[in-house]
């Protein structure tokens, strides 16, 4: 089943919030409450990107056999160990 938000709608979030904090109109209990909605949203966000990172490092290793949930399209396979090795000058 294809995951319901991706990256493009986290960083969404994330200008969003930062807009909120923009907003001169805030009163102060208002905007301190902002303050630590964008807090919880940047550690979830953390969370969020890390797992994505090890899903692409998952990519890496295993090929494009693996998908990333996250990403809205599937990324390219990484170039073959034999093909980097022979570059580098190792036979």
């Amino acid at each position: 089943m294809p995951a319901k938000n991706k990256l493009s709608d986290l960083r969404d979030h994330l200008f969003e919030s930062i807009e909120k904090l923009r907003d001169e109109t805030l009163t102060e209990e208002e905007f301190q409450k902002e303050v630590r909605r964008a807090g919880a949203l940047s550690n979830l966000s953390k969370t969020i990107i890390d797992s994505a990172k090890l899903e692409l490092r998952a990519i890496e290793v295993l090929g494009s056999e693996v998908e990333c949930a996250f990403l809205e399209k599937k990324p390219k396979p990484a170039p073959m160990l034999p093909h980097i090795v022979s570059k580098a000058g190792v036979k």
